[in-house]
C-alpha cells in the first residue's frame, strides 16, 4: 500500500470536491489532506487546515503536500484555503500547502497561509508539468529554502494578480 492521502487518496480517476472541508489529517509520505496519482481532480471552496505530510531520510524520493499532493496529472483549485498544513520529517520534504510533481495544476483565487516545508516550498513547490496561479495570496508561509513558492525542472508557470506577502526561507548555514 502507499503511504499518501492522510484523508482521500485518488488514483487513475477523474474526481470533483465541492464546499468541504480537511482538517488535521496525517500521511506518512504525500498529501497530508489529498494525494492524487495519475488523476485529475476539482477542488472548489475547500479548505484544508492544519494537515501533514510526514517523510523519511530513508526514502531518497521527493516528498510532500502537507495539503495536498499531485503527481502525474491534474488539478484545478478554485477559491480554496490552504492554512496551517505542514510537511516535515527529513531532507526531502517539499510543499508546506501543495507539492506537484510533472503535473497541471491550476490555482484561481486561492488563499495560502502559515503552511510550512521543512526543505523547500512553504506554499508551493512544483517539478515538471505546468503551473498557473491568478489571483491567489501567499501569507506567511515558511521552509527552509523558499518559504513561498518553488517551481523548477522544466515546470511552465503563469502567475497574474498574486499578492506574495511576509514568507520566509529560514535556512543558515
Amino acid at each position: 500500500t502507499y503511504a499518501g492521502g492522510g484523508a482521500v487518496f485518488f488514483e487513475n480517476v477523474t474526481a470533483s470536491i465541492l464546499d468541504s472541508t480537511f482538517t488535521a489529517n496525517t500521511a506518512n509520505l504525500d498529501g497530508g489532506g489529498l494525494y492524487a496519482l495519475n488523476a485529475h481532480v476539482t477542488l472548489e471552496r475547500c479548505t484544508l487546515d492544519s494537515n501533514t505530510a510526514l517523510s523519511s531520510s530513508t526514502n531518497p524520493q521527493l516528498h510532500g503536500g502537507g495539503g495536498m499532493a499531485i503527481h502525474n496529472g491534474s488539478a484545478t483549485l478554485t477559491e480554496c484555503i490552504f492554512v496551517d498544513n505542514a510537511c516535515s520529517g527529513s531532507s526531502v520534504s517539499m510543499g508546506g500547502g501543495l507539492c506537484a510533481y510533472e503535473a497541471d495544476i491550476n490555482l484561481h483565487n486561492c488563499d495560502f497561509a502559515n503552511n510550512n516545508a521543512s526543505n523547500t516550498g512553504g506554499m508551493f513547490y512544483a517539478i515538471g508539468g505546468t503551473a498557473e496561479l491568478t489571483n491567489c495570496t501567499a501569507i506567511a508561509n515558511s521552509a527552509a529554502n523558499c518559504g513561498s513558492i518553488f517551481v523548477g525542472a522544466s515546470c511552465t508557470t503563469t502567475m497574474s494578480s498574486c499578492d506574495i506577502t511576509d514568507n520566509t526561507a529560514t535556512y543558515s548555514m
